[in-house]
């Protein structure tokens, strides 16, 4: 059974509303409160995207399990242009990491959730750019 609790913990760790959340995964406020209260689940696009958005697996999510870090034996969410794998501490030392983490520090929780909006519709507008 999905843990709606432990979607609203995550969400509010990124300092996103419910609507803010919602606009992502094309959803209504209604439709996150929903699963955050228990009232309605997700279905399986729905709960993957959640755990690839968090970094978390669906187990955490559905509660089988309170550990929410991707395991071994779970497969990563496959991006394009994926560069080799690295470590953790690798990837945290990558400029382009050091500057969003200087964000989230640096900004209120509602300004970095815009500033993460305004650096997914630019990506957006590359990848379409890159299509054409």
């Amino acid at each position: 059974m999905f843990n709606g609790n432990r979607l609203r913990k995550l969400r509010k760790e990124r300092g996103l509303t419910a609507k803010e959340f919602g606009q992502r995964f094309q959803l209504a406020e209604s439709t996150i409160s929903g699963y955050e209260n228990g009232k309605r689940e997700p279905d399986s696009d729905k709960l993957n995207s959640f755990a690839d958005f968090f970094g978390v697996t669906t187990d955490y999510l559905l509660g089988r399990t309170d550990d929410p870090e991707r395991t071994s034996a779970s497969e990563p969410p496959q991006h394009r242009n994926a560069p080799s794998v690295q470590s953790m501490d690798e990837i945290k030392e990558e400029p382009e990491v050091q500057f969003l983490m200087r964000a989230r520090e640096d900004l209120s929780p509602k300004a970095y959730a815009k500033f993460i909006k305004l650096m997914e519709e630019a990506k957006k507008a590359f990848e379409e750019e890159e299509e054409d």
